[in-house]
């Protein structure tokens, strides 16, 4: 265990003149109620900032000589996650401690989602001064309890944590490695890069396919069921079955801009997009107000030439509200919602159980709700302004938004307080991506035509402030990425875009810097967060995936420190598509590829209580270790527990036969799931790399 050395802080010497003098206020020891991994807890900041870190200091005699940088995704604005209900769940403090890391994090220089008042929108402070200072920081206490500064550091983060971590490795000489996963994307200026024909990485991380999301749920309503069921194992295929010209249309651009094939279902409930478009709302509106205007007013926009397909779902309406909702309440009755389920689950973690972030209005409002600004026009919270990010039944409105009113939400709102709901400037943005696309984009649905787009130009929003600048693909450390082939809000061609990105920048280099490992069946968030939908578990259709992202990390440090470098995948994308290599070796990563059959096939008919044969071949690639488990989930429960024997780390492939039948009739997805280990270690307990196969059953 560390001496427990009294720490000093007045010999440190900022490298970033705009912070003034660190300072401590917490300084003690605390024991994880996860883990019990005992650790010297040491919270402070900077002096005449908003910037404020948090150390989590393992004992020295399970210290590696690493510090390990998690840098919260989102915009960030806490420096206390791995603490947090939201940071247990993701084991934040286990896998740094079993990495022999200590731990350091930052609120990314501001406090919720303001900004700093000194600063104003500074991307760099928000992208990573404040996280670079703070790791600088960390490493003079560092020091002082180990005797020895730590001898590599590695940042990494999900989302937009994953960019500012890029951002991190660019900007500074902190950090000796980054690993973004989920949610890669990086921004850009148009200006500054000469991207080839096919490539597309907007200045705004391509906010306006946020829109063609919302533009789809919005127009297919309950007929996006019958597009899950074509896409789901087994399924017709036909995915514009059933639906009217428009809707095949917009749903034909969505897929052509590149949206996540298998992820449909999440189109049902577009939590990540909304969220994007109540940040970056009012900030888009400012700069780009003839946009706005002109899509009612000028020919070639949706809203002027055709009125009325917009009509049925204008919002234009003044109400009361009835009641204000807390965290507990909404997530209580968003329990069989996956996104929104999982947002509420996170703002208990964040903010606590009796936050205010959602309400319910004194009458119905006609129209279409979800993506509605929500302005406060009586009472103390008086012009407050905030979008609704969801919807749970006929009248709980969740809300969110940008700078203060995005803090505070419903404080100070209280029963009789009149609201006026507007959804004007939402339509237009569901159609933005026809019309903020950059000269270079060729493959964009707004078509380009002799070089000319089909529809009128508007210009690229700037990104918001608190998601940090651009990436300019300019590193000397390792950069490792972990896209997902299932996020449905951000989709594989940024990650793809962005590697093709770094690889022009750094030429040759590249191929000793950069790594890009896909984690197959990996939504933005672990499946286990996202409650049951339609009655069935999500875990039984993405991966909890931070076993995943620990082994990436101790694959990371064997590259930096010892120089092995991490087996990336291999894949294709085009058209919009991305196809992974189909068997393992080809393939390459750290998951086994797994493929499933039912008597024989993809999808089985069968009367009640007749048997049903399932087999299983799952192949772990080269050098990725074994198989040491899987187990069925028949009923979509997602607990898996009809575990397979025989497995006994050592196998590869490993090849399984298992029966079962089905008493009452319906349509089942069971779906398998099959962990390895590098080393095939059996008894493991932690870097257990899952992976999922699933099949359907229809049952007469």
């Amino acid at each position: 265990m560390s001496s427990g050395v009294e720490l000093r802080i007045d010999d440190y010497v900022v490298t970033d003149d705009y912070f003034g003098k660190p300072y401590i206020d917490v300084d003690e020891w605390r024991t994880s109620p996860v883990g019990a991994y005992k650790y010297r807890f040491v919270h402070g900041g900077f002096a005449d900032t908003d910037t404020r870190l948090s150390c989590y200091f393992l004992p020295a005699d399970d210290w590696a000589g690493r510090m390990l940088f998690p840098v919260e995704g989102g915009l960030g604005g806490y420096e206390d996650t791995c603490g947090t209900v939201q940071g247990l769940l993701l084991d934040q403090l286990g896998i740094g401690f079993r990495l022999g890391a200590y731990i350091v994090e930052s609120n990314a220089g501001h406090i919720g989602v303001e900004f700093d008042l000194r600063a104003g929108p500074d991307p760099s402070l928000y992208g990573y001064r404040a996280h670079t200072e703070s790791a600088r920081f960390s490493k003079h206490l560092a020091t002082q309890i180990y005797g020895t500064p730590p001898r590599a550091s590695y940042a990494y983060g999900g989302g937009g944590g994953g960019m500012r971590a890029q951002l991190c490795l660019e900007n500074s000489d902190v950090f000796d490695g980054a690993m973004p996963y989920v949610g890669i994307a990086a921004t850009m200026d148009e200006a500054t890069y000469e991207l080839p024909p096919g490539r597309r990485l907007l200045k705004t991380a391509s906010l306006a396919t946020f829109g063609a999301v919302l533009n789809v749920q919005r127009l297919l309503g309950d007929k996006v069921r019958g597009v899950i069921d074509a896409v789901e194992p087994g399924g017709s295929g036909e995915v514009f079955a059933g639906l009217g010209t428009h809707q095949r249309e917009e749903l034909a651009a969505l897929y052509r801009l590149g949206f996540s094939r298998g992820s449909e279902i999440m189109i049902a409930e577009p939590v990540g997009p909304v969220s994007a478009w109540s940040w970056l709302a009012d900030d888009m509106l400012a700069e780009l107000p003839e946009f706005f205007e002109e899509f009612w007013s000028e020919p070639g926009h949706v809203g002027h030439d055709f009125p009325e397909l917009l009509a049925p779902h204008r919002v234009q309406a003044t109400a009361r509200v009835r009641a204000v909702v807390t965290a507990e309440q909404l997530a209580a009755r968003a329990a069989s919602l996956a996104g929104l389920g999982a947002i509420a689950k996170f703002t208990i973690g964040m903010k606590g159980a009796q936050y205010p972030c959602a309400l319910e209005l004194d009458t119905d409002v006609a129209g279409y709700l979800l993506g509605a600004s929500i302005k406060v026009v009586s009472g103390e919270a008086t012009g407050r302004s905030l979008i609704v990010a969801g919807i749970v039944g006929e009248d709980t409105l969740y809300v969110d938004g940008a700078a203060e009113s995005g803090t505070l939400r419903m404080t100070d709102v209280v029963p009789g307080d009149e609201v006026l709901i507007d959804n004007r400037n939402f339509l237009a943005f569901c159609y933005a991506y026809r019309h903020q696309v950059a000269e270079w984009d060729r493959e964009s649905v707004a078509t380009f035509v002799d070089g000319r787009p089909v529809y009128p130009r508007h210009g690229l929003p700037t990104a918001f402030a608190l998601g940090g600048g651009p990436a300019s693909g300019s590193f000397g450390g390792k950069l490792l990425l972990l896209p997902g082939t299932h996020d449905a809000n951000v989709w594989p061609g940024r990650a793809d875009a962005l590697a093709d990105h770094i690889r022009r920048v750094q030429g040759s280099a590249a191929a000793d810097r950069l790594r890009l490992r896909w984690m197959e069946n990996a939504e933005n968030i672990p499946g286990s967060f996202l409650p049951s939908a339609g009655g069935v578990s999500m875990s039984t259709r993405y991966i909890d995936y931070n076993p995943l992202v620990e082994q990436s990390l101790h694959d990371l440090a064997a590259w930096v420190e010892n120089g092995t470098p991490p087996v990336d995948t291999a894949y294709d994308y085009t058209g919009g598509r991305l196809a992974l290599a189909p068997d393992a070796r080809t393939r390459g990563g750290i998951q086994a590829v797994v493929t499933v059959t039912a008597n024989g096939a993809v999808r089985a008919e069968v009367s009640a209580g007749e048997p049903v044969t399932f087999e299983v071949t799952a192949e772990v690639p080269p050098g990725a270790g074994a198989v040491v488990s899987a187990a069925w989930d028949f009923d979509g429960s997602g607990t898996f527990a009809s575990e397979l024997a025989g497995i006994d780390g050592q196998a590869n492939p490993v090849q399984l036969t298992t029966t079962h039948s089905f008493d009452r009739p319906g349509t089942y997805f069971p779906a398998v799931r099959v962990k390895s280990h590098r080393d095939g270690d059996v008894s493991a307990t932690s870097r257990l790399v899952p992976n999922l196969g699933r099949v359907r059953v229809v049952v007469r």
